[in-house]
């Protein structure tokens, strides 16, 4: 077969199974469990498609060292929670097809964030043609409604957009999109841009740009704001007719900027709900982040058992699960858990010193994402880590083809 014809074969596949991931890590029809058509395929995509990168003896070698972590974590949730068993080995599973698929599309240089960077952009850009064509112009297009166990409801228009019906009263309509709610839009749009600013691989065009950033002003998420004027900062910082008095003047303004976003959303939530101030996004966001490192706190090295947060549901006033992914990652996995999540991320930034800036960019991303929305479970984020250890690895064995100094890399795999 054509060496050209079965490498896009297999650029198509990886597409789709990004795209599967995606699709069950934040939209609608995964996150309230619909037995649809979409949900059906994209589900039988991550665990059929990633078995046709598997292909290499050297990369089920590497895979050894982290199935060795993995097992004493998995030994140890079974004695602590064993209700969760069944669902954490899932978890497991993906996590080590993902590595297989990313050392593979290494190996075979198929670019897997210029084919997560495509994925991105065209469910960026159907969703806001939806959103413009049903907020902005109000054009009547047909609808069904779907309503979640909380009672939310959305206006399903053709399975692509969901408008949620929770948002209050705005001059302008926050975007949602095909995920269940605007803060997880400015999760993926803002990995885009993250992509826009600093993939090498990606094969990007200018007006990318203004269309990224339009849609994620239109999410009006605070906390996407920050890290999109952090990820532009870095951007305009690098540059090199950026220096001197103009690198000030940047400083400013994205700080004026940033200030501005933030008031301009905080005033928007607050005039959504001005009678009770603990059902503000902040105030359940706080009392998450505190009562969440409280049980941390108390079980410090292996946690409460995946998938057990039932100290959290007792201690919170509406007896509701929390909205802080990592401080809920933390006290359901303890510092094992969250040590073997972000090692390859901190770790990477060593390693890499040519890209050191971005790495730390990218850390400080997930940490935020994992904080404002409750990723820490979805299969995007068992993707990442993957990547995150294939890079890791990768950069390893470059370091030592290189003869650099590994001596603060004491793993011998």
């Amino acid at each position: 077969m054509n060496a050209n014809y079965t490498f896009r074969i297999r650029t198509i596949i990886l597409f789709f199974l990004l795209f599967a991931i995606v699709y069950q890590s934040g939209a609608v029809p995964a996150a309230l469990g619909m037995n649809t058509i979409g949900f059906k395929i994209t589900r039988l995509c991550i665990l059929g498609l990633p078995f046709l990168f598997i292909n290499n003896l050297k990369v089920l070698k590497k895979s050894c060292f982290l199935i060795y972590f993995i097992l004493i974590g998995v030994m140890v949730n079974v004695l602590i929670y064993q209700e969760s068993t069944i669902h954490l080995a899932y978890k497991v599973i993906l996590f080590l097809l993902f590595f297989y698929v990313c050392c593979y599309a290494e190996a075979e240089r198929l670019y897997i964030e210029n084919c997560l960077y495509y994925v991105l952009l065209c469910i960026l850009f159907i969703t806001l043609c939806f959103y413009f064509a049903i907020e902005i112009f109000h054009i009547n297009i047909p609808f069904k409604y779907v309503v979640s166990e909380g009672g939310y409801y959305y206006r399903n228009y053709m399975y692509s957009y969901y408008a949620f019906h929770g948002l209050g009263t705005r001059v302008i309509p926050r975007f949602s999109g095909l995920f269940w709610e605007p803060g997880m839009n400015a999760v993926y749009f803002n990995i885009l841009l993250y992509l826009y600013c600093f993939g090498e691989k990606v094969k990007k065009h200018v007006w990318h740009l203004p269309v990224i950033l339009l849609a994620l002003v239109l999410t009006q998420s605070a906390a996407g704001y920050c890290i999109m004027l952090l990820i532009m900062y870095k951007y305009f910082m690098d540059k090199k007719y950026f220096r001197g008095n103009f690198k000030l003047a940047i400083i400013i303004i994205f700080g004026i900027l940033m200030f501005l976003g933030i008031l301009f959303v905080v005033l928007q939530k607050r005039s959504t709900d001005a009678d009770n101030l603990q059902t503000y996004s902040y105030g359940l966001r706080l009392n998450d982040l505190i009562n969440g490192l409280k049980i941390f706190a108390r079980h410090p090295f292996f946690g409460t058992g995946y998938g057990n947060n039932s100290e959290f549901v007792a201690m919170d006033p509406f007896e509701r699960g929390g909205s802080n992914g990592l401080v809920t990652w933390m006290y359901m996995m303890g510092g094992y858990g969250t040590v073997f999540v972000l090692f390859p991320f901190i770790a990477n930034c060593f390693v890499c010193k040519e890209k050191r800036g971005e790495e730390f960019l990218w850390v400080l991303a997930i940490i935020l994402f994992n904080i404002f929305e409750p990723i820490y479970s979805l299969p995007i984020m068992q993707f990442f880590v993957a990547s995150e250890y294939q890079k890791f690895f990768f950069y390893r064995e470059e370091k030592k083809k290189k003869g650099g100094n590994k001596e603060w890399l004491l793993l011998k795999i």
